[in-house]
């Protein structure tokens, strides 16, 4: 029986058909190589994070310990540097101020509410003479700079938490917020 086709024409499609199932081959080939990759960076990615992770949890855990052992805070600990500490405290507090300053705006707070509660502030929170074991509360450090108090420093307690500050921190503070540093409770409606 005789092809339908010439041979050449025959010969030419099988040819085709052979490069064409070579091509898919390779290109099977190549997405499993990707896939391949892929999974290894993935896999190496994950280990390696993983590892730092762990390291992190340990250098925490011994800092932790150190600051218990030599009663300091972990930020001096991770800031050496006693000019370094007050640059990055003012540059927070910096920060803090601009942040409270939008969201004062964005809740309606206008510049002369703010002004007039400034101005009440001696009458509202009036300072008083700190004294070692004759608080009401325990803190022995101000939660605003991370300074000690002294005895006959001048400090306010806030009424509603009992919370104490230094008089030149929380009269900053309360320039731009309302509320107690450590527990947010209202100093007072606004």
């Amino acid at each position: 029986m005789a092809p339908l086709l010439p041979p050449a024409l025959i010969s030419f499609l099988s040819m085709t058909a052979s490069i064409v199932s070579d091509s898919i081959y390779y290109l099977r080939l190549g997405l499993i190589v990707v896939l391949y990759i892929f999974l290894f960076v993935s896999a190496l990615w994950v280990l390696i994070s993983l590892y730092c992770y762990t390291i992190e949890i340990i250098i925490w855990y011994i800092l932790q310990r150190d600051s218990r052992r030599n009663h300091i805070t972990m930020f001096e600990i991770m800031v050496p540097d006693s000019d370094l500490r007050v640059t990055l405290k003012i540059a927070l507090a910096e920060m803090g101020i601009w942040l409270r300053r939008f969201i004062n705006r964005l809740r309606g707070v206008t510049q002369e509410k703010q002004d007039q509660i400034l101005e009440d502030l001696p009458l509202l929170l009036p300072p008083i003479s700190y004294r070692t074991g004759k608080m009401k509360t325990n803190w022995i450090e101000c939660a605003v700079c991370l300074d000690d108090f002294v005895d006959e420093e001048l400090i306010r307690a806030f009424p509603l938490c009992n919370h104490i500050f230094h008089l030149s921190c929380i009269d900053q503070w309360l320039r731009h917020q309302f509320n107690c540093p450590l527990c947010r409770s209202p100093v007072m409606d606004v």
